[in-house]
């Protein structure tokens, strides 16, 4: 029979606090707010309210923007602004020309809902293109397209 030591004991325990670390981190990846998503969903919020677009300085986006996750400082602001941009295809941020101490920037928010304008023919079009649809169609034709000639080669 093999004896637990005070040493073993202290081991077992610096395992058990390695995995609880572990699984914190875990729980919070998953469940937890991010407070960079909050301050994206915030600048979203306020862009829209000024019409998809802002320019000025980091010290006027801070005082402008309300966002209880925000950094301190308007210097940090402006690089969380910049890292969210950066993994957002709908957030594009500009350097603007510096003038003097001045180093403006502009936020823009990219119009995420992509439509085309459906045109609805008139019922005398419709008629005219079932009738020539029908006059058209082969029924022994294969249901399917040469996946070469549709694809320009095989994958």
């Amino acid at each position: 029979m093999e004896r637990v030591g005070r040493e073993d004991v202290e081991g077992a325990a610096a395992l058990i606090n390695y995995f609880k670390n572990h699984a914190r981190r875990v729980y919070t990846g998953l469940y937890a707010d991010s407070t960079v998503d909050n301050l994206a969903a915030d600048i979203r919020s306020y862009l829209i309210d000024k019409e998809n677009i802002w320019e000025g300085t980091a010290s006027e986006l801070h005082s402008a923007l309300e966002s209880e996750y925000k950094p301190a400082r308007p210097e940090d602001l402006a690089k969380s602004v910049r890292a969210i941009a950066k993994r957002s295809p709908l957030l594009r941020f500009e350097n603007l020309k510096r003038t003097g101490t001045r180093r403006a920037f502009r936020l823009t928010l990219e119009n995420a809902v992509i439509a085309d304008i459906a045109v609805m023919p008139s019922p005398d079009e419709e008629a005219q293109t079932n009738s020539t649809n029908s006059e058209t169609h082969n029924p022994d034709a294969p249901a399917h397209r040469d996946p070469e000639a549709f694809w320009g080669e095989t994958y």
